[in-house]
């Protein structure tokens, strides 16, 4: 039996996940509680948070891409996005969405992983 059965759909939603790299769990500077906000690497490997909405990272001094916080459709924990997103009302990345394509983009380094390190083993012998 497969450990990974990989889907269509799931792949769609990997590829989709291009300005998600993971996910972050902060306490909120409004209140204290427990607040998602996504995570994306920067040109030198770094992760920084960035918006559910769009993907774009914080700027605290500016009002308009100050985070604010939003509970998502269907969600209970409040995720972190930009004013001007929440403002625009745009559609929040759907939390599930988002963590398949991460578990299938994290199975297949695993995989990768392993086959490298089996293969590093055969060719020193």
């Amino acid at each position: 039996m497969p450990l990974i059965q990989i889907t269509p759909d799931e792949v769609l939603k990997a590829r989709g996940t291009n300005h998600l790299d993971d996910m972050d769990l902060i306490h909120s500077p409004y209140g204290g509680h427990i607040v998602v906000v996504a995570q994306k690497r920067d040109s030198q490997g770094m992760l920084m948070h960035v918006c559910w909405a769009c993907g774009e990272p914080f700027e605290p001094e500016h009002r308009s891409l100050a985070g604010v916080e939003k509970v998502a459709p269907g969600g209970t924990t409040p995720v972190l996005l930009h004013r001007k997103c929440n403002e625009e009302r745009r559609t929040i990345i759907d939390m599930a969405s988002a963590t398949r394509g991460l578990s299938l983009r994290r199975a297949i380094a695993q995989g990768v992983k392993a086959a490298s390190s089996l293969a590093a083993k055969i060719v020193t012998g």
